[in-house]
Protein backbone atom coordinates (compact mmCIF):
# COMPACT_ATOMS: atom_id res chain seq x y z
CA UNK A 1 0.00 0.00 0.00
CA UNK A 2 1.30 3.54 -0.72
CA UNK A 3 2.63 5.36 2.29
CA UNK A 4 0.75 8.29 3.77
CA UNK A 5 2.30 11.68 3.01
CA UNK A 6 1.80 14.57 5.46
CA UNK A 7 4.79 16.73 4.46
CA UNK A 8 4.39 20.33 5.69
CA UNK A 9 0.83 19.53 6.86
CA UNK A 10 -0.60 21.10 10.03
CA UNK A 11 -1.81 18.20 12.18
CA UNK A 12 -1.78 20.19 15.44
CA UNK A 13 -4.17 18.98 18.11
CA UNK A 14 -5.48 16.03 16.10
CA UNK A 15 -6.21 12.68 17.73
CA UNK A 16 -4.29 10.09 15.70
CA UNK A 17 -4.06 7.58 18.54
CA UNK A 18 -4.02 3.88 17.70
CA UNK A 19 -3.52 4.48 13.97
CA UNK A 20 -1.22 2.54 11.66
CA UNK A 21 1.02 5.28 10.25
CA UNK A 22 4.04 3.05 9.53
CA UNK A 23 6.27 4.45 6.75
CA UNK A 24 4.33 7.76 6.75
CA UNK A 25 6.20 10.93 5.77
CA UNK A 26 5.70 13.81 8.23
CA UNK A 27 8.73 15.84 7.00
CA UNK A 28 8.38 19.48 8.06
CA UNK A 29 4.89 18.87 9.47
CA UNK A 30 3.46 20.85 12.39
CA UNK A 31 1.98 18.48 14.96
CA UNK A 32 1.88 20.56 18.13
CA UNK A 33 -0.05 18.70 20.83
CA UNK A 34 -1.04 15.89 18.45
CA UNK A 35 -2.05 12.58 20.09
CA UNK A 36 -0.18 9.59 18.62
CA UNK A 37 -0.68 7.37 21.71
CA UNK A 38 -0.46 3.68 20.78
CA UNK A 39 0.09 4.46 17.10
CA UNK A 40 2.38 2.49 14.82
CA UNK A 41 4.96 4.86 13.31
CA UNK A 42 7.66 2.33 12.40
CA UNK A 43 10.03 3.70 9.72
CA UNK A 44 8.06 6.97 9.68
CA UNK A 45 9.92 10.14 8.68
CA UNK A 46 9.45 13.06 11.08
CA UNK A 47 12.46 14.97 9.76
CA UNK A 48 12.30 18.63 10.85
CA UNK A 49 8.76 18.16 12.24
CA UNK A 50 7.51 20.39 15.05
CA UNK A 51 5.99 17.95 17.54
CA UNK A 52 6.07 20.17 20.65
CA UNK A 53 3.87 18.76 23.40
CA UNK A 54 2.72 15.82 21.25
CA UNK A 55 2.08 12.48 22.97
CA UNK A 56 3.44 9.16 21.73
CA UNK A 57 2.71 7.02 24.82
CA UNK A 58 3.24 3.29 24.05
CA UNK A 59 3.65 4.19 20.35
CA UNK A 60 5.94 2.17 18.09
CA UNK A 61 8.59 4.37 16.42
CA UNK A 62 11.03 1.61 15.45
CA UNK A 63 13.70 2.95 13.06
CA UNK A 64 11.80 6.25 12.77
CA UNK A 65 13.71 9.26 11.42
CA UNK A 66 13.33 12.09 13.93
CA UNK A 67 16.39 14.10 12.85
CA UNK A 68 15.99 17.80 13.59
CA UNK A 69 12.49 17.26 15.00
CA UNK A 70 11.30 19.38 17.91
CA UNK A 71 10.24 17.03 20.71
CA UNK A 72 10.10 19.68 23.41
CA UNK A 73 7.66 18.64 26.14
CA UNK A 74 6.70 15.42 24.30
CA UNK A 75 5.47 12.38 26.23
CA UNK A 76 7.04 9.20 24.81
CA UNK A 77 6.44 7.07 27.92
CA UNK A 78 6.79 3.40 27.02
CA UNK A 79 7.42 4.14 23.33
CA UNK A 80 9.41 1.62 21.26
CA UNK A 81 12.15 3.65 19.58
CA UNK A 82 14.48 0.78 18.64
CA UNK A 83 17.15 2.13 16.23
CA UNK A 84 15.31 5.48 15.94
CA UNK A 85 17.38 8.40 14.64
CA UNK A 86 17.16 11.41 16.98
CA UNK A 87 20.37 13.12 15.89
CA UNK A 88 20.38 16.88 15.76
CA UNK A 89 21.73 16.92 12.20
CA UNK A 90 21.12 20.29 10.61
CA UNK A 91 18.03 21.87 12.07
CA UNK A 92 15.65 22.39 9.18
CA UNK A 93 12.46 24.39 9.02
CA UNK A 94 9.58 23.80 6.67
CA UNK A 95 9.39 26.34 3.89
CA UNK A 96 6.59 25.77 1.38
CA UNK A 97 8.43 27.58 -1.43
CA UNK A 98 11.96 26.29 -0.90
CA UNK A 99 11.27 22.95 0.72
CA UNK A 100 13.61 23.25 3.70
CA UNK A 101 15.79 26.02 4.93
CA UNK A 102 18.49 25.31 7.47
CA UNK A 103 18.22 27.34 10.67
CA UNK A 104 20.60 28.12 13.45
CA UNK A 105 19.65 26.51 16.75
CA UNK A 106 16.38 28.04 17.88
CA UNK A 107 15.11 27.47 21.43
CA UNK A 108 12.01 25.57 20.31
CA UNK A 109 14.14 22.80 18.80
CA UNK A 110 15.52 19.81 20.62
CA UNK A 111 14.15 17.51 23.24
CA UNK A 112 13.99 19.72 26.35
CA UNK A 113 11.68 18.25 28.97
CA UNK A 114 10.86 15.22 26.82
CA UNK A 115 9.53 12.21 28.77
CA UNK A 116 11.04 8.89 27.64
CA UNK A 117 10.28 6.93 30.81
CA UNK A 118 10.35 3.20 30.12
CA UNK A 119 10.99 3.84 26.42
CA UNK A 120 13.02 1.40 24.31
CA UNK A 121 15.90 3.44 22.88
CA UNK A 122 18.14 0.45 22.17
CA UNK A 123 20.64 1.22 19.39
CA UNK A 124 19.02 4.61 18.83
CA UNK A 125 21.15 7.45 17.47
CA UNK A 126 21.04 10.53 19.69
CA UNK A 127 24.39 12.15 18.96
CA UNK A 128 24.25 15.89 19.61
CA UNK A 129 20.72 15.72 21.06
CA UNK A 130 19.72 18.53 23.43
CA UNK A 131 17.81 16.61 26.10
CA UNK A 132 17.89 19.09 28.99
CA UNK A 133 15.63 17.98 31.89
CA UNK A 134 14.62 14.90 29.89
CA UNK A 135 13.17 11.94 31.80
CA UNK A 136 14.84 8.64 30.83
CA UNK A 137 13.65 6.79 33.98
CA UNK A 138 13.86 2.99 33.41
CA UNK A 139 14.51 3.51 29.67
CA UNK A 140 16.40 0.81 27.76
CA UNK A 141 19.33 2.66 26.18
CA UNK A 142 21.60 -0.29 25.37
CA UNK A 143 24.18 0.49 22.66
CA UNK A 144 22.64 3.95 22.08
CA UNK A 145 24.88 6.65 20.59
CA UNK A 146 24.86 9.77 22.79
CA UNK A 147 28.03 11.44 21.49
CA UNK A 148 28.15 15.15 22.51
CA UNK A 149 24.63 14.86 23.95
CA UNK A 150 23.47 17.58 26.34
CA UNK A 151 21.84 15.71 29.23
CA UNK A 152 21.88 18.53 31.80
CA UNK A 153 19.42 17.83 34.65
CA UNK A 154 18.22 14.69 32.85
CA UNK A 155 16.84 11.87 35.00
CA UNK A 156 18.56 8.58 34.09
CA UNK A 157 17.54 6.60 37.18
CA UNK A 158 17.01 2.93 36.42
CA UNK A 159 18.01 3.39 32.77
CA UNK A 160 19.93 0.50 31.18
CA UNK A 161 22.91 2.22 29.54
CA UNK A 162 25.01 -0.87 28.80
CA UNK A 163 27.25 -0.22 25.80
CA UNK A 164 26.14 3.43 25.50
CA UNK A 165 28.55 5.75 23.70
CA UNK A 166 28.69 8.87 25.88
CA UNK A 167 31.91 10.31 24.45
CA UNK A 168 32.12 14.08 24.41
Amino acid sequence: SPRAVFTFADLSGLNLSGRNLADADFSGATMVGTNFDGSKLDNAVLFGADAQGATFREASLRRADLRGACLRGCDLTGADMFEADLREGAIAAADKEKGYRVLEHVNRYGAQGVVLAGANLERSRMSGIVAIRADFTDAVMKDAKLVRANLKQANLSGANMAGCDLSG
